[in-house]
């Protein structure tokens, strides 16, 4: 696969993840207004908005790359991101864990 097809595929995926994560951005309730997720009955749900919410931004920092250029680039080196990393979790930064 060339890294073009790897980077469009990317890019298709962190689109679905947006629309699906931020309707946790629309919640009105008492909850989210606050900022903060109380326990609850339903403590469950509430971590699964939690991880979407602070996955979001990532999402979005990465289409921003994919627009100006810079995607797939580690953010440390500037080289390449090995592509099954980038398919596999298309927010990523770096090419190596960072400590």
């Amino acid at each position: 696969m060339t890294r073009p097809e790897v980077i469009r595929l990317c890019e298709l995926k962190l689109l679905k993840l947006k629309h699906r994560y931020t309707r946790f951005l629309e919640d009105k309730s008492m909850v989210y207004r606050r900022g903060f997720f109380r326990q609850s009955a339903n403590e469950e749900k509430c971590e699964e908005r939690s991880y979407y919410l602070k996955l979001l931004p990532e999402i979005l920092y990465a289409l921003d790359r994919i627009k100006n250029g810079q995607f797939g680039l580690c953010q440390e080196t500037g080289q390449p991101i090995d592509p099954q990393k980038l398919m596999s979790t298309p927010w990523i930064r770096y090419s190596h864990e960072r400590g």
